[in-house]
């Protein structure tokens, strides 16, 4: 499974603010594509 990330997602994870424990590990180990949009 890719998961489709938008950029807000990932300014959130990479400035510390997704405090859900799953989905930070489902980021980190998981290819995914990022939406340019």
């Amino acid at each position: 499974m890719r998961l489709l990330l938008d950029t807000c997602i990932v300014y959130d994870w990479l400035m510390g603010e997704i405090k859900d424990a799953k989905l930070e590990a489902l980021i980190r180990t998981e290819d995914a594509y990022v939406s340019p949009i």
